[in-house]
């Protein structure tokens, strides 16, 4: 149901009778209610946009569109660079890490052939050393060896001259008889003296202890008997 609207125009006509005839008074009523009418139709009739309003706003979305289609490809662009040079400074450290692996491993190696090194050369010397102590123990054992062999020797060839120079104790050097040309200080034994015809030396036992032929305090030399 339409709602009627009380139009002014009347109202006012009504209010001024003498200042409008009535012919005024019915053209003014028409003119004003065709321009009324207008206004209702204009009021009730539904408000249709314009096609340049529609385009602009068809514009301005296009517009709100690209920028959002160039703000997501800018920040696909920043987030594409940031992985790149992430990668990059991944790379530079996978490779700055390698280097010094690499040159520990190489200073580890230099160290163990210097110590290898080191250890061989502690270890000839020590052995040099060691070679060179039992040269000289060798040579200190050989001069013993040859001290000792010289002073036993010196001691047989004294024992030798004292056997070929003391009468009766070597068959080269007789003593005459028991009683005569044996050192007073041997003691009772057997002993190299002269045979009775004096040809040869025989080796007797000879009592010195005794005291016989008259002798007082001497050595009789008792004469007991060859050595069989």
């Amino acid at each position: 149901m339409e709602s009627t609207i009380e139009n002014p125009i009347y109202a006012e006509a009504d209010a001024n009778p003498k200042e409008y005839t009535e012919f005024s008074r019915q053209s003014f009523v028409t003119s004003q209610n065709s321009s009324y009418d207008a206004v209702k139709a204009t009021s009730q009739a539904p408000i249709k946009p314009s096609k340049d309003k529609i385009a602009i706003i068809i514009i301005v979305l296009f517009l709100v569109m690209v920028v959002f289609v160039l703000g997501a490809v800018t920040a696909c662009i920043v987030f594409a660079v940031e992985i790149s040079e992430l990668k990059s400074e991944t790379d530079s450290l996978t490779k700055t890490v390698g280097s010094s692996v690499d040159s520990l491993a190489q200073e580890l190696n230099t160290s163990i052939e210097h110590l290898n090194q080191q250890v061989v050369e502690a270890y000839s010397q020590k052995l040099s050393q060691f070679n060179i102590s039992i040269e000289l123990l060798y040579q200190q054992l050989d001069e013993a060896y040859s001290q000792r062999l010289s002073q036993f020797n010196i001691s047989v060839g004294q024992i030798q001259l004292f056997l070929h120079l003391t009468a009766g104790l070597a068959r080269s050097n007789p003593a005459p008889s028991c009683a005569a040309g044996l050192p007073p200080s041997l003691p009772s034994g057997y002993y190299w003296v002269r045979a009775s015809n004096g040809s040869a030396a025989v080796r007797v036992y000879c009592d010195v202890t005794r005291s016989c032929g008259g002798v007082t305090g001497g050595r009789s030399g008792l004469f007991m008997g060859a050595e069989r």
